[in-house]
């Protein structure tokens, strides 16, 4: 079982032995013109293609900078699986930024996001994974992260895509990845993350489509329990002084739920011809029972 470690940035990765995971996400934050770029080009109803390249050419740089550090490491580049959240201008310092920077009327910002809000809540897409309107945001950041891994350096790189909803939209997503990933020289992995109890009954359809599945344990958790582990302290600890709970279920491995539906998973993944690669993410996976629960089970991959 391979492990890799979650590196923020370069400095991280000195502590890192095996394989690397970085986080696309991470890199929005690297730089105030990039981040600034993109919310322009999501709040901006008509195309922009010369800050869609002014974009692309900033990620790409970052990208290069960061892949160069990491030679003698296998890579996975994890996906955003919430853009709306983390793109939308989070206070008035951003709306103020992006209007000085792009000389454009910071009224008709906060109009067009709060337009986007409202669409995005009457569409249910709280947890809905990449909207349509967020598609072409998706490519250009696949674009740059291959052209930054090629000159970079590397190899192979392999790209974790966020659960979108169901096995059709997971195809659509796959088809523009291997799409991109074809203008490069470079060898490309993909796997899918593996975040709701739908998608765990789904990994042999799954299976046919990636290189690799990533359970992400924590987020399987909150689904099964109905409880977000954000914020839930003070309820978990409520129900652990009753005696409800015996521990945290969002730090314990839960053998008859969770357990239960990897196994299902897993099955049904393994079920095809064709060997695919079983990873794990989360605290659950992380202590005693659940790494033995990764041992019995031949995990490939274990992220912490």
């Amino acid at each position: 079982m391979k492990q890799y470690g979650y590196c923020k940035d370069a400095a991280a990765l000195a502590a890192v032995s095996g394989g690397v995971m970085l986080r696309s996400d991470d890199r929005l934050k690297d730089s105030v013109v990039s981040r600034a770029s993109l919310q322009k080009l999501l709040l901006s109803p008509e195309a922009d293609i010369g800050l869609e390249k002014q974009f692309e050419n900033t990620q790409t740089q970052l990208w290069i900078n960061l892949f160069r550090q990491c030679a003698e490491h296998e890579v996975v580049v994890r996906l955003p699986d919430m853009l709306f959240d983390c793109l939308l201008p989070q206070n008035d310092a951003e709306f103020a930024c992006i209007a000085e920077m792009f000389q454009c009327p910071e009224e008709a910002l906060r109009g067009e996001a709060e337009r986007l809000t409202m669409c995005h809540q009457l569409c249910c897409c709280q947890e809905y994974h990449f909207p349509p309107q967020y598609l072409r945001l998706f490519e250009l950041q696949i674009r740059s992260i291959m052209q930054g891994a090629e000159r970079g350096g590397l190899h192979k790189i392999a790209l974790l895509l966020p659960y979108s909803g169901n096995v059709d939209e997971v195809r659509m997503l796959c088809g523009l990845t291997d799409g991109i990933a074809a203008e490069f020289l470079i060898t490309c992995q993909l796997g899918i993350e593996v975040s709701t109890p739908r998608a765990a009954c789904e990994t042999r359809e799954y299976a046919g489509l990636m290189d690799f599945l990533v359970f992400n344990t924590e987020a399987l958790t909150q689904k099964m329990y109905g409880i977000p582990a954000d914020g839930a302290e003070d309820a978990v600890e409520y129900y652990m002084q009753r005696g409800v709970f015996e521990q945290s279920p969002f730090c314990s491995f839960d053998e008859t739920g969770l357990g239960t539906l990897l196994l299902l998973a897993i099955e049904r993944a393994r079920a095809i011809p064709a060997r695919i690669r079983i990873g794990m993410m989360g605290k659950p996976v992380c202590e005693p029972v659940g790494q033995a629960f990764c041992r019995e089970n031949k995990v490939d991959m274990l992220f912490t």
